[in-house]
């Protein structure tokens, strides 16, 4: 069996962004906010956003599902404005062959990545220079069974790794292995239509390309990144 990765530690600290922010090269920025804003910010936030996104808003059923994708597409826009010295409203996206999302390579594209994730209340955003990144957060689901796995979703070392945990720390291992996988396979860009069991993420060695770490991002919450490349350096902020 491979070695396995080590398991979360809670050494992360949230800091408040300073007012001059630089994103440099080997860096790597994660920011934990909120989607529960205010009538005033989402007002604000609504009002940056594209014409496309407005129209994607209004399809959402529920408004709490309107109002999340509203801070989420506006907090993107606003910290990524941060980091190119432009009008967040300026900011234009498109998509790749798997539906990736990316700034347009005239104002930024061909050196800011980014990714996003959210659960709930609660999301995640990440960004680098130059390096693939994909970044995931889930809400740990206490009434999930880990029996009904799929085989198409994990690998078999994986599988072994889980059970030969207790049933009660199975949920939590299951969900800190399942946000390594999913960002990984949004930094690739391939997204969920590839079987998830052909990428093992529970070992260092599996993926020598690319650096996976866990994030403590709050209580009953598992979050990851996976990042191309080694030897960087990573900074979270709190919105």
């Amino acid at each position: 069996m491979m070695k396995p990765y080590t398991e979360i530690k809670k050494d992360i600290t949230w800091l408040v962004p300073p007012g001059a922010l630089k994103l440099y090269m080997e860096e790597v920025h994660v920011w934990r906010a909120s989607l529960n804003l205010t009538e005033t910010d989402a007002g604000r936030m609504q009002h940056i956003l594209s014409p496309e996104e407005k129209e994607r808003s209004e399809r959402f059923h529920f408004q709490k599902d309107r109002d999340h994708f509203i801070a989420s597409r506006g907090l993107l826009r606003m910290m990524l404005s941060r980091y190119l010295g432009m009008e967040p409203y300026a900011l234009r996206f498109c998509t790749g062959t798997q539906g990736k999302p990316s700034l347009l390579k005239e104002i930024g594209g061909k050196e800011i990545r980014f990714s996003v994730s959210h659960s709930r209340d609660l999301a995640l955003f990440a960004f680098t220079r130059h390096m693939e990144i994909g970044v995931d957060l889930e809400y740990i689901r206490h009434d999930f069974s880990t029996e009904s796995i799929p085989e198409q979703v994990f690998s078999q070392n994986e599988f072994d790794v889980l059970n030969e945990l207790p049933l009660h720390e199975r949920q939590k291992k299951f969900f800190s292995i399942w946000v390594r996988k999913e960002a990984l396979l949004k930094a690739l860009g391939t997204g969920l239509s590839h079987n998830m069991n052909q990428y093992d993420v529970i070992s260092d060695q599996a993926n020598p390309s690319w650096s996976l770490r866990n994030i403590d991002a709050a209580d009953d919450y598992a979050g990851a990144i996976a990042v191309m490349g080694h030897n960087w350096k990573l900074t979270c902020f709190q919105y």
